[in-house]
């Protein structure tokens, strides 16, 4: 079995995959393009993607193993059912190399769509040394295969990529489950897509910001969760803004995805098309009603090869944007059409990013370090970038995924999403209480009956909500003086209820990191000190890693603790509203079920 090969041979293999794709390049990009329809560029990103995957997952394995000192290998959860999308075919059905390096047994369910993609995938994994029965291709769709094989008793973690609505009842139906191990629940991580925002402040460079809200909202035909569908804009330079970004727009060839000069290929579907032109409609109507306007209306015939789908803007105002559930300025589209917002400030502008439960990808044009430091303060995305496009998070850079609906995490292409296909007993410290199948059942059923639109349970941390902290917090001021700034992260944390916050030398924070004292280690510095890497080498990898972070950081990432939080979101059809569910530990959610 691959699982008994060991984690070196096991990288190998991965890294030897990774190796395959990038020899293969250019003849899996063109079947990208044949068969899910992404324009060039983006095919060949798709497979850069799968490559970086596929270096990072095994070299995060291999660092698990060295960092635990000589300890026995951990154990993997066991079978793990990977349910992929269509939009990223070969990328995103790639993040099953974590659990193969692991040495789980993965069963890929491709996308009806795009089976052939996910095939070539896996053939060159298996040439590369993994096993035939360890990694299986399952073509077929949801509703038969996929729902067969997520409720398979054999299963023993979900990793699914798709819609809110389906996610949330597929995280609540494999959350709710006890392991085959005896330990927690087993394992379902979802990416469940967003409604994604940049603020364009008065300050910002237009031409900057127009050529970012292009990429971000029309690459492949808007088809990417982590796609730009809302620009909010200062009032000052909203008009300006509005008509040069649609002249862009317009400008923008529309063409098959083989062509070389191609900006928006075609929608994946005839039923996409129509889906898209429906909705098209239906934005423009509402803003027409509400005091907005038709910028670019994409809902006129073109000529071309595949389902050709133009962009649509418009422009809504702020008031009509915060309604909630009922305005498409808040709801999920996956194509491309945008709405452009003029709002007054920042606070108006983060009042109606709120109004979505979507949590995913967000950015901010500007040329003020005032307002780069106002939108940091709790970012309401789980990637959020800064004078650049929004989409194409890197690997191992800036890890991908959101919280709210948008995800339960942890995130795609960081340090802890291979942990999390090991054994709860191996990748968690014994002072973490893991939630019982009952009492997850209890809670959602609670949350269910009682219909409210977001229950938030204390406990562990949640990005936009302080909650208390799980350990001891130290601050590690430079040259013996407490900053101001460090002044400020102590009062946070005492204020987020930390247990015990400390001041130490720099050389006393290292060595708690080492010993897996520290639940969060503030440094006065604005780089981390000499040091840091060694403390974390000889820190064992069965402890869960402490919160690390530097003074010139948001001061909220203070209550962003080192225990995971989940987040299932489930749409209540009753109500037409998300409910957004976090599940800590066991006792907590008696607490908060009220049993």
């Amino acid at each position: 079995a691959f699982a008994d090969r060991g984690v070196v041979l096991r990288a190998l293999s991965l890294m030897r995959g990774g190796e395959r794709l990038r020899a293969r390049r250019a003849e899996l990009a063109a079947l990208v393009i044949f068969e899910a329809g992404k324009a060039r560029a983006e095919a060949l990103a798709d497979i850069d993607e799968a490559i970086d995957f596929c270096q990072f997952y095994a070299r995060e394995a291999l660092r698990l193993q060295v960092v635990s000192r000589g300890a026995s290998e951990p154990s993997p959860r066991g079978a793990i059912a990977v349910v992929a999308p269509w939009n990223f075919p070969i990328a995103i059905p790639c993040g099953l190399v974590a659990a193969l390096a692991t040495g789980n047994v993965v069963l890929l369910k491709s996308a009806e769509q795009t089976p052939l993609c996910a095939e070539a995938l896996v053939r060159q994994l298996h040439g590369a040394g993994v096993p035939t029965d360890a990694l299986y291709h399952l073509p077929g769709d949801g509703p038969t295969t996929g729902a067969a094989l997520v409720a398979h008793e054999g299963v023993d973690g979900v990793v699914f990529t798709g819609s809110a609505a389906v996610g949330g009842r597929l995280f609540a139906q494999t959350a709710g489950r006890p392991a085959r191990s005896g330990i927690g629940c087993r394992l379902a991580i979802t990416e469940m897509g967003g409604k994604n925002a940049v603020f364009v402040a008065a300050s910002a460079d237009l031409d900057e910001a127009i050529i970012g809200c292009l990429r971000a909202a029309f690459g492949h035909a808007g088809q990417k969760c982590s796609a730009l569908s809302r620009i909010l804009v200062a009032q000052p330079i909203f008009e300006r803004f509005a008509a040069r970004f649609a002249a862009a727009a317009a400008d923008l060839p529309i063409g098959a995805a083989s062509a070389p000069g191609t900006a928006i290929n075609p929608v994946i579907s005839a039923e996409e098309r129509a889906r898209l032109l429906r909705t098209a409609g239906e934005a423009i109507a509402e803003a027409e009603a509400t005091g907005g306007r038709v910028l670019l209306d994409g809902r006129l015939a073109i000529e071309g090869p595949g389902h050709l789908v133009a962009p649509t803007i418009v422009t809504l105002p702020a008031e009509a944007a915060m309604v909630e559930a009922l305005s498409w300025s808040q709801r999920e589209v996956f194509g491309p059409i945008v709405h452009c917002i003029p709002v007054a400030d920042m606070t108006e502008a983060k009042r109606v990013i709120a109004a979505s439960p979507y949590a995913l990808t967000g950015g901010l044009f500007t040329q003020r370090g005032d307002d780069i430091d106002s939108a940091c303060h709790q970012p309401q995305a789980g990637n959020f970038y800064v004078n650049r496009a929004i989409t194409g998070a890197r690997v191992g850079v800036e890890p991908f995924g959101g919280f709210g609906c948008s995800g339960t995490g942890p995130k795609a292409g960081g340090d802890r999403y291979v942990a999390a296909f090991l054994q709860p007993r191996d990748a968690l410290s014994s002072s973490v209480e893991i939630p019982t199948p009952s009492a997850v059942a209890t809670a959602v059923r609670a949350a269910l009956q009682r219909h409210v639109p977001t229950l938030s349970i204390p406990g562990q941390r949640t990005w936009n909500q302080r909650h208390p902290l799980g350990g001891l917090v130290l601050l590690a001021p430079e040259a013996g003086e407490a900053s101001p700034r460090l002044r400020a992260h102590e009062a946070a944390a005492r204020a987020a209820g930390a247990p015990e916050v400390r001041t130490v030398e720099v050389s006393a924070a290292l060595e708690a990191i080492a010993s897996g004292e520290a639940a969060l280690v503030v440094f006065a510095a604005h780089t981390p000190p000499a040091g840091l890497a060694g403390a974390l080498q000889r820190r064992s990898a069965l402890l869960p890693p402490p919160r690390l972070i530097c003074s010139d950081l948001d001061l909220d990432a203070i209550v962003d603790a080192h225990l995971q939080t989940v987040t299932v979101a489930i749409h209540t059809l009753r109500h037409g509203a998300p409910l957004a569910l976090t599940l800590p530990g066991a006792q907590d959610i008696r607490t908060a079920a009220g049993v």
